[in-house]
């Protein structure tokens, strides 16, 4: 007796799962001190610590809110943008404080 080799059948292709479009950060009006790309948290967030002096955890609260992401989120932007050396600002922002109220500054070159 012999065995009748059955062919597999090929499973039907997958169909591609559409991306979901993220929801842009909400930014304020264009500022054109603002060296980061508008609509992005380092926009917000330097748009925020860029008007006036404030307190740390109520400027990341405030952006947190704003942009409907994590304060640890949040947090960490703000770690980035007050360094100079920091890969991501690439030079673009430093801190300025006074007392324990912060501001961020863009750097002229």
């Amino acid at each position: 007796m012999t065995k009748t080799k059955t062919k597999r059948q090929a499973k039907p292709a997958r169909k591609a799962k559409l991306k979901l479009h993220r929801k842009p950060a909400i930014a304020a009006a264009p500022n054109p001190d603002c060296p980061y790309r508008v609509g992005t948290l380092y926009a917000s967030l330097f748009i925020e610590a860029n008007r006036d002096y404030v307190s740390k955890g109520e400027l990341i609260k405030r952006v947190a809110e704003m942009t409907g992401k994590s304060e640890k989120v949040v947090s960490f932007a703000y770690q980035v943008l007050k360094s100079k050396t920091h890969r991501s600002n690439k030079n673009r922002s430093t801190e300025l404080t006074e007392g324990d109220k912060v501001k961020l500054i863009a750097i002229r070159k």
